[in-house]
């Protein structure tokens, strides 16, 4: 399982090539991407002495869910692993009367997570999709 930083640094770079800009104003508190070093690759990682506590605040930006999931509405679909194997689910939509975007539905599953970086961590691990 990777850990905590590792996905941390996967689903950033993800949002930065997504267009996400490196520093990030949400609801007027400002998350400059300061914990992020560029690599001879050109992809970013966490700075030495941060922590994977010290990116909450991005996590939870809606420029990130936005660059990270996109903003498509949500389709229901997500993605399981089950003793090695992926499955494809379907969760009921009807119910809903304008459904969600992709990044609103999962920043507020992201919420609900006792740990948040779980949550992000099935993206990495199921190749980003969910």
């Amino acid at each position: 399982m990777m850990t905590d930083r590792s996905v941390l640094e996967k689903v950033i770079n993800k949002a930065l090539k997504n267009g996400m800009s490196p520093s990030v104003v949400d609801n007027g508190t400002f998350y400059q991407v300061y914990a992020m070093v560029k690599t001879r690759t050109g992809n970013t990682q966490m700075a030495n002495g941060f922590s994977p506590e010290d990116c909450y605040g991005l996590i939870f930006s809606h420029d990130f869910a936005k660059a990270f999931w996109g903003e498509e509405n949500y389709t229901g679909f997500y993605a399981v692993k089950v003793g090695g194997r992926n499955f494809t689910m379907k969760l009921p939509t009807e119910k809903w009367r304008t459904p969600p975007k992709e990044w609103e539905y999962h920043l507020q599953q992201m919420v609900l997570e006792e740990n948040p970086i779980d949550y992000l961590r099935k993206f990495v691990e199921t190749d980003g999709k969910e």
